[in-house]
């Protein structure tokens, strides 16, 4: 199990280094994970702070581990001496931030290759895995600005996201995250997951999808959602289309969802392929999607912050945080729930809140807080 490294060029990377030291460090992602190098399965990839150009449609990734490979962003860099702690983005602007993205240009692509942790990284840019198996993504933020969709899913297995913030189009019809499957003889599990997210999505948007195809009577089983937090502006949060068999899909417990629509939260095509429980709702608009027993509607108070604490002078609590004795504190289910929320802060109260933040004041000044600091989402 081997250490390799990769920093900026501006920062004394190089792609013709041998990549084993902060000082003899690679230059850019794709190039330690293209298949020329001897990064394998069980080693560790740090990837110093930076700006890193994504690479294109015709150069995915092309090592293929037998174990996982971790891939982490270093923002405090810890591993890097005399670099600056900061964010770790992988991006497809390529000529600049104020330039548009590019749709052929990927921060990752991949077609069957299995086994991939990714830690503490902004993904700018659509990524897209086919068939792949075994990836998981804590504490990573995926965003874009164009008419495109943030993580496309073509039947894969085993995909988790923990800890992490989608931002949606800005324009257009998008995805935040949209699953793609085949339907097969018979119901098969695909084990992906979704936990302690926050997503916002602005224009025509379906947060989360999954598309089915094909007329056969199995469908993939076994993507669950809990305690993710929702926004957005004529949005469906939650959607199962494409296939008449009712076998559950997507199963969705203690989310929050803040979302004006004109569509449904909830959709699936037919009843059954979507449940939901222990969720609270601005409203609730559904179709074929039968209504959680402890599932709320909320017209008004959210009880989470936006803001609030600081701005009325009570001090400083994570933001997007539940309210203290606010009705999304202790709103959820504990079973197959995380035990702590988006920012590794263990639940206020006996269960878990509804939304991927529980109350809990920030000591030490803020988020931003450098070196040591040890929960949430670091920048």
């Amino acid at each position: 199990m081997a250490t390799y490294y990769v920093k900026q060029a501006s920062d004394g990377g190089s792609d013709s280094a041998n990549g084993l030291t902060p000082a003899t460090a690679w230059a850019t992602v794709s190039f330690a994970l293209g298949g020329t190098t001897a990064i394998t399965g069980g080693d560790t990839l740090y990837v110093a702070p930076g700006r890193y150009l994504s690479v294109a449609s015709t150069s995915p990734i092309v090592v293929a581990p037998s174990s996982v490979i971790t891939v982490i962003g270093d923002v405090d860099a810890s591993e890097f001496p005399g670099i600056s702690a900061g964010l770790v983005r992988i991006t497809s602007h390529m000529s600049g931030d104020n330039a548009a993205g590019l749709t052929n240009r990927y921060p990752i692509i991949a077609t069957s290759k299995n086994n991939f942790s990714w830690q503490n990284i902004i993904f700018n840019g659509p990524c897209s895995l086919t068939t792949c198996s075994n990836w998981t993504f804590s504490k990573c933020v995926f965003h874009l600005d164009f008419t495109a969709y943030l993580v496309t899913l073509t039947e894969c297995t085993s995909v988790s996201f923990d800890k992490c913030l989608f931002f949606g189009s800005r324009i257009g019809a998008n995805r935040c995250i949209a699953y793609n499957y085949a339907t097969q003889a018979s119901n098969f599990s695909v084990s992906s997951s979704i936990t302690d997210c926050v997503f916002y999505t602005a224009g025509i948007a379906r947060q989360i999808e999954v598309l089915l195809s094909g007329a056969s009577a199995g469908n993939p089983t076994d993507i669950t959602a809990y305690n993710n937090t929702h926004f957005g502006y004529n949005t469906t949060v939650y959607r199962v289309t494409g296939s008449a068999n009712s076998a559950t899909v997507m199963s969705v417990y203690n989310t929050l969802i803040f979302c004006d629509t004109a569509s449904a939260h909830f959709s699936a095509q037919v009843s059954g392929q979507l449940v939901e429980d222990y969720n609270r709702v601005s409203g609730i608009i559904r179709t074929n999607v039968p209504t959680g027993t402890n599932t709320v509607a909320t017209a008004t108070y959210y009880g989470a912050d936006f803001g609030h604490y600081a701005v009325t002078r009570l001090g400083q609590i994570y933001p997007f945080a539940s309210h203290p004795a606010s009705l999304s504190e202790s709103f959820g289910t504990s079973t197959n729930a995380p035990v702590t929320d988006i920012y590794d802060n263990t639940w206020t109260g006996a269960t878990p809140d509804a939304g991927a933040v529980t109350y809990k004041t920030i000591s030490g000044g803020g988020l931003l807080t450098h070196p040591g600091m040890t929960g949430g989402i670091r920048g």
